[in-house]
């Protein structure tokens, strides 16, 4: 597991530094199939948007269980949706030298938005509170998991 942390932390500059042809998805489009975390940031390179990277690095497993994804977006880019920064930025009324994230759920509902990274752990008290994770929870239980959409 720590290997696997750290190449993840080794990589998420890489992957950072520009959206690939793997962004796929609006973040609207994810609704009903994904939870999405995502993080506004002055640029890529900001301290804040790091923190929520390692952040999100240490939940990967975590994430991928509660069918989370994770967009960034600076003034210019966006990484992990298709979106136009300035148009999800408009949307999410997130200036372009701001710092915020927003935790989306299935629903397309804000269940949780904070002005600074969010920590795992928080991220996955939000999701686990919600009516659909614990209907996936139950249905797990069961023998009867739903399958991802990703």
């Amino acid at each position: 597991m720590r290997g696997f942390v750290a190449l993840m932390l080794a990589l998420a500059p890489i992957a950072a530094a520009r959206a690939t042809a793997d962004d796929q998805r609006s973040v609207s489009a994810m609704t009903g199939k994904a939870r999405v975390l995502v993080a506004f940031a002055p640029s890529l390179q900001d301290a804040r948007l790091g923190q929520q990277r390692t952040e999100m690095a240490r939940f990967a497993i975590g994430a991928a269980q509660r069918d989370l994804v994770f967009v960034q977006v600076d003034q210019t880019h966006v990484i992990g949706a298709t979106d136009q920064a300035s148009q999800i930025r408009a949307h999410f009324q997130v200036a372009p030298n701001a710092y915020r994230t927003f935790l989306i759920g299935k629903d397309g509902e804000v269940e949780l938005v904070a002005d600074a990274p969010i920590p795992s752990d928080r991220i996955a008290q939000a999701i686990d509170a919600t009516p659909s994770r614990r209907e996936e929870v139950r249905r797990a239980r069961l023998g009867h998991p739903v399958a991802s959409h990703y």
